[in-house]
């Protein structure tokens, strides 16, 4: 959050060459086109970041690279970057330019907030490219006629991909044209539920459907043995509470924060896109976490964005009842238990101001998104009596009517639910 303009990491962090040449990493010093380089300059970039001077060359190479690096390193540029300027480079002549159908980047990030942070990126270096690339270039996960459109680029979840893969016709032929295939967040993609899908997908993309990396890739390192990760520095801390009270304990929490220091940002990760666009209606530009992350991986990525800029990392996570079993997953992380503050008991006023309609797909979502987390969802009947304390909490005291098609999905179909 804050200014759009992200100043590079210290001379000490970001210049890994040791020459003393203060212009050794530099965008300028890259084989990159006069377009790309504006686009990196508006972007606030000055100078290459660890992650970023040491693989930025061998990816412009066209090498194969396998890079391991700490969360806010600015490795989304890493990759974004060369992989614009590769399909900038085509000529207008080519086939591959040509072909209407072709998609020449596939880029898979573990969730959404990775799929909106790298689209952004990537749309935003291609700010001052010519006419010819006006139309849509980077898919994010949004609705889009993949027959009409040409598409570049395709930013998405494994689970996303596979869907279109699965149902919408003609999309795995245009699969076999990819030239460029980026696994985001590696680790997260191979380790969650959702590495089966990642397994089809790329063998869908046939160029790579017998080994992702050839055997001279790269391999390149620059979390260093005596480094920490900015989870091992942050201040944490959770706050377990009840449902109707959770967001009046944001809002208070906020106020503490804003008190003690005016330039202060944060970032409100919450469970669903419903939650989340209603929160944002009533904070603005005010890290913290509002119920379960989906696993500690996710956790440990959001930590991460905290802390930049000379600022004290700190990571608030808001849970309720229970939700409580998350903290298992992170108890060898220094996270201490906050004090409750005392609260408004209306504190659920928030939500009922809203139109029933509003508040009834906020109840679907969540829904939704705790039937999928095993120690909740594997549970029918307790996952009922949640959902009827999170109806209650968002003041529908008559338990909404859900989707036959979701009630399917989570097994439902037989209980009180519908």
């Amino acid at each position: 959050m804050g200014s759009s303009k992200r100043k590079r990491k210290s001379e000490s962090e970001s210049n890994m060459s040791g020459t003393g040449d203060p212009s050794a990493n530099l965008f300028d010093r890259l084989s990159l086109s006069p377009m790309l380089l504006n686009g990196v300059k508006d972007l606030g970039y000055e100078k290459m970041t660890l992650v970023q001077e040491a693989t930025l060359p061998a990816i412009l190479q066209g090498k194969d690279v396998l890079a391991k690096a700490k969360t806010g390193m600015e490795k989304t540029l890493a990759f974004s970057l060369p992989l614009i300027g590769i399909v900038l480079k085509f000529p207008r002549t080519s086939p591959d330019f040509k072909r209407s159908s072709a998609i020449n980047v596939l880029v898979m990030c573990p969730n959404r907030e990775l799929v909106n942070q790298v689209a952004s990126e990537a749309n935003n270096l291609l700010k001052h490219s010519p006419s010819f690339w006006s139309y849509p270039n980077v898919l994010n996960q949004g609705a889009i006629s993949f027959l009409s459109t040409r598409l570049w680029v395709i930013v998405a979840t494994p689970t996303r991909l596979w869907d279109h893969i699965e149902n919408t016709r003609g999309f795995e032929g245009r699969l076999r044209d990819v030239n460029v295939l980026v696994l985001h967040e590696a680790d997260c993609l191979l380790a969650m539920h959702i590495r089966k899908d990642v397994e089809k997908i790329i063998a869908a993309v046939h160029q790579f459907c017998h080994n992702t990396l050839r055997k001279d890739h790269e391999f390149i390192d620059i979390v260093q043995e005596s480094s920490e990760e900015t989870h091992s520095q942050a201040q944490q801390m959770h706050l377990i509470a009840p449902l109707d009270k959770r967001f009046s304990l944001l809002y208070i929490l906020l106020q503490e924060h804003i008190v003690n220091d005016v330039d202060y940002k944060a970032i409100v990760f919450c469970t669903t896109t419903a939650v989340t666009r209603l929160v944002a209606e009533f904070l603005c530009k005010l890290n913290m976490n509002v119920g379960a992350p989906s696993n500690r991986a996710q956790y440990i990525h959001r930590l991460g964005g905290t802390g930049h800029d000379g600022k004290k990392a700190q990571g608030m996570l808001l849970l309720a009842p229970w939700e409580g079993f998350f903290l298992s997953s992170i108890k060898d992380l220094a996270i201490a238990e906050a004090p409750l503050p005392l609260v408004d008991p209306g504190g659920g006023g928030a939500f009922r101001h809203r139109e029933e309609d509003q508040r009834v797909g906020l109840y679907v979502a969540c829904f939704r998104y705790y039937s999928r987390i095993k120690k909740v969802g594997e549970d029918k009947h307790r996952l009922v009596e949640l959902a009827n304390d999170l109806s209650r909490s968002i003041g529908l005291y008559n338990l909404p009517e859900i989707p036959t098609r979701i009630l399917n999905e989570m097994g439902l179909m037989n209980s009180p639910a519908r």
